[in-house]
This record gives structure tokens, C-alpha cells and sequence, in this order.
């Protein structure tokens, strides 16, 4: 090569170079945006992760870790995981399958003898990818009188033991806690460690996670979080669960950066032979793997699991083609941060994601909303596009829906909650009956409270753009 064409293969190597760093600080400047905006419209108080291969994009604390000291949320920060948990549970019990220890094609009653015997028939598998039938403990009325105290995995279990299935083993999805909690059983059993000693020594300890344990009560633990409460009057200490109750179903803690190793360790398999860890991410019923979520989105699968327990959310989310980890930890119980994940996602995959100060002018012109159809969707119709509101006027849509009484979640969105998501001005709002509500873009969700059953109208009107409206009453007769 001549010297020019060195020189010139120089010159546009460094500008490639130059301009891949700048496209990459754009990135992470949107990322934090996104990350920012969610955090100041919601209140949100936690912790953030984005990673892209071997990159980590965006690594943030938000709020307070303890608001009567008034120590700010740090990537360092501990928050106890929830259902997150139950991921390490799927891949111990896989890592003692993959030693030879145990079969998950088995009944899990060869390795407790002492279940009921109407659950004598059901395999490991189907705990993990909650179809065994078996009652959810922490749905019982007498759940609540035990959260305070010690107990151990075969007296939580005795909550539901005598209760018949919920349906044939293996015919449908349910979630349930009680199977986690037996599949924690099952590992002390077949191991002969305790479920958390067995994690510390074969998964935590390997993978360097030195953030990463059981969430005992009564440990000294540096950097955790307090954990908190949204009520009426606002933010409140979390209420007490004795940690031995969630056991293999949501008993850890974790920091950002451990839960990055862990994605990085498990998905690229350096825990897992690759026939386990296909098992373990593989969509059975209701797109459930093994402790784990499982969806395809862009022709790629995604994983992910979120979590909820006294004090804290959580949800983790990982994609298998572009690598790109997404890790949010919340010392909020009840926060909502799925558009967040999704978002980031989203943005790190290098989508277009736009904030809701550049979305509402847009989204809510009128002819934009006469040409999108627009839905009610909530717990009254699973989240689904079942119930499309119908124009009745200028800038007004509604739709009328049978209810039984009781308290239901809802937003107003299209069908992919991206060209409109309409929520409440603050988390954990409700619209009182025959009251006007104001309604936000991508906000959290509402909820109504109805006290009797019948037909109710939902009434969304636009005719101000800048200022939606939501209003529930019961159906005119």
C-alpha cells in the first residue's frame, strides 16, 4: 500500500471511529433522557440499567434509598428482587439435573416424600413453568397472619395442601408461589445445602457476584435499600414479610451490575449446558419458560421476569440477538415500569422512542385520534384489545362494559399502546365515579373503584388536547 492510501485508509479509519463514538454518546444521551423523563413524571426511586454487549450504556440511581436519612439510590444500592428470584431458582434446579441429581420429566414427589398425594403426579417441569395446578399460597385469605413469622418451606406449602388442584396438571398456566417454594425445598433436599448456601457456592460465588444473597431480615447488609409504600397520603414505610416466606419464589437481593453478570453468564452459557439452558427459555404455556417470561419481539427472543414484594419492584429484561440488557430495581412497591423497560429496549436497539413532552401535541391532534382506534384496556379485559371506545361526538369516545364490583387497573390506548397510551397524572390514581379525570400521556395507570355489578361507560374526550379527560359513570338505562 502506498504511502497516500495508508494515509488516506488513516483518515477515514479514525472518522469511522469518530463518528461510530459520536452516534454512541447520542445514544446514551437518549437512553438517559428516556430514563429521566420516566423518572420525573412517575416519581420513580430505584436504580437503572442498559447494556449492550459488552458496553453498559446507562447506569443510574433515582430517588432516595432512604428517605428518612436522605440517602440518594446508587448503582450500588441492594433492593430485594421478588420474583426475580425465581430465575435462579429454574437454573439451580437445571444445574442439578445437568450433574445428574435429579430429572425435571420427574414427579417432584420422589424427592418429597411427604406431599399430598393428589400431587404425587406432578413433574418438576411443571412447577417451574407453573402448570402443576397447585394453589398460589400467597392468594389465601390466611396469608397475611404468616407473612410476620419464621416458617419453613413444607409449613408454607400446608396453606394449600389440602385444597384440590386448581385444574389437571399440566393442562394450563397459572402462576403460582407455592411451586417455587417447593422447587426451593427440592434443591436443599437433593443438594443437601440450604437453598441459600447452594446459590452462594454455585452460582453467586462462580459468576463474581459479590451483591448478591439471600435476604435475611435480620443481616447487616451495606447499601440495601429501605423499602416503601404509595398509600393515600402518600409515601409510607413498607409493610414486614418475614424473609423465609418467599424462599426459592422471591427471596434474594441483588444490585444492577451483579443481575448484568448474571444475564451475561446464563444467556451466553457459562452456567447452563445449552440443553438446559434451551429448556429454561423455551415458551411453554402462556409464553412461560422456566422462571422466566419468553416473547418474541423483532425476530428476536426476549427474556424477562418482573417482581413485586413488600417494598420494592423489579423487572429485568434481556434480548438474545443484540445482547441488550435492561435492569430496573425500585424500592417502591407497586412502581410501574414496564413502558420503561420497553422503552430502553427499544432505544438501545436503536428504535425510535419518543418522550411524553414530544408526544403529546402529536398523539392527541385530532386527526390523529380519529384515525387510530383506541381501546380500554385493563384488568377488566386482561390487558387486551377487547373493548374499543366508538365516537359519540366532537373529541368524544366511550365504551360501555359489564362489571362485577371490585377494583380494576385501566389506561386508554391503541393497539400497541405506542401511537397513543393515555394513564393518570401520578401513580396509584383513582377516578372517582361520575368525576372527571385528567389523564396524562404514558402515565400510570388509573383505577375505579366499582361498588356494584353492572354496565359502566368509560368516557375519554380529547376536545383538549393538551388536557384528555376520562370519566366513568354507570351506563345510562
Amino acid at each position: 500500500m502506498s504511502q497516500h492510501r495508508k494515509w488516506m485508509h488513516a483518515v477515514g479509519l479514525a472518522a469511522a471511529l469518530t463518528f461510530s463514538a459520536v452516534v454512541q454518546a447520542q445514544d446514551v444521551k437518549r437512553l438517559e433522557a428516556v430514563a429521566d423523563s420516566f423518572a420525573a413524571t412517575s416519581k420513580f426511586s430505584g436504580t437503572v440499567l442498559v447494556a449492550k454487549g459488552d458496553r453498559v450504556l446507562l447506569d443510574k440511581g433515582y430517588g432516595s434509598a432512604n428517605l428518612e436519612w436522605n440517602i440518594p439510590n446508587a448503582p450500588s444500592t441492594k433492593f430485594r428482587l421478588g420474583s426475580v428470584t425465581k430465575q435462579f431458582t429454574a437454573a439451580s434446579v437445571l444445574l442439578l439435573e445437568d450433574r445428574g441429581k435429579l430429572k425435571v420429566s420427574e414427579p417432584v414427589s420422589k424427592y418429597l416424600p411427604d406431599l399430598p398425594a393428589a400431587w404425587n403426579r406432578i413433574t418438576i417441569a411443571q412447577l417451574l413453568n407453573h402448570t402443576s395446578g397447585i394453589a398460589n399460597f400467597t392468594s389465601q385469605k390466611e396469608y397475611p397472619s404468616i407473612e410476620p413469622f419464621t416458617k419453613k418451606p413444607a409449613e408454607i406449602a400446608a396453606l394449600v395442601r389440602d385444597l384440590p388442584l386448581r385444574f389437571e396438571s399440566g393442562s394450563k398456566f397459572e402462576y403460582s408461589n407455592t411451586g417455587y417454594v417447593l422447587l426451593g425445598q427440592l434443591i436443599e433436599q437433593v443438594s443437601g445445602d440450604s437453598y441459600a448456601t447452594f446459590l452462594r457456592k454455585n452460582i453467586f460465588e462462580p459468576l463474581g457476584m459479590k451483591d448478591t444473597g439471600y435476604d435475611w431480615n435480620a443481616a447487616i447488609l451495606p447499601n440495601r435499600a429501605a423499602g416503601y409504600a404509595r398509600g393515600k397520603s402518600g409515601i409510607a414505610n413498607a409493610g414486614f414479610i418475614n424473609m423465609s416466606i418467599p424462599h426459592g419464589a422471591g427471596a434474594l437481593y441483588s444490585t444492577t451490575a451483579d443481575l448484568l453478570r448474571w444475564q451475561r453468564a446464563l444467556y451466553e452459557g457459562k452456567l447452563l449446558s445449552a440443553g438446559a439452558l434451551q429448556a429454561m427459555t423455551t415458551a411453554y404455556q402462556s409464553g412461560y419458560g422456566y422462571g422466566l417470561a419468553v416473547r418474541e419481539a423483532q425476530g428476536t427472543k426476549e427474556l424477562g421476569h418482573g417482581g413485586g414484594i413488600e417494598g420494592f419492584t423489579t423487572e429485568v429484561s434481556y434480548r438474545i440477538a443484540d445482547r441488550i440488557s435492561v435492569i430496573v430495581l425500585s424500592n417502591v412497591e407497586g412502581s410501574r415500569f414496564g413502558s420503561l423497560v420497553g422503552d430502553l429496549s427499544g432505544a438501545a436497539h436503536g428504535d425510535a422512542v419518543m418522550l411524553p413532552s414530544e408526544r403529546k401535541a402529536a398523539m392527541l391532534a385530532p386527526a390523529h385520534i380519529s384515525a387510530t382506534a383506541i381501546y380500554l384496556r385493563g384488568d377488566m379485559n386482561e390487558w387486551g384489545i377487547r373493548d374499543r371506545l366508538q365516537k359519540t361526538g366532537a373529541g368524544s369516545y366511550a365504551a360501555t362494559i359489564e362489571l362485577a364490583p371490585g377494583r380494576y387497573d385501566f389506561k386508554v390506548g391503541s393497539e400497541d399502546f405506542k401511537t397513543i397510551d393515555l394513564g393518570g397524572l401520578e401513580d396509584d390514581q383513582q377516578v372517582a365515579l361520575g368525576a372527571a379525570q385528567v389523564m396524562d400521556v404514558v402515565g400510570p395507570n388509573l383505577s375505579v373503584e366499582i361498588p356494584r355489578p353492572g354496565k359502566y361507560t368509560f368516557i375519554l374526550n380529547v376536545a383538549n388536547a393538551q388536557e384528555p379527560v376520562i370519566h366513568v359513570a354507570p351506563a345510562a338505562p
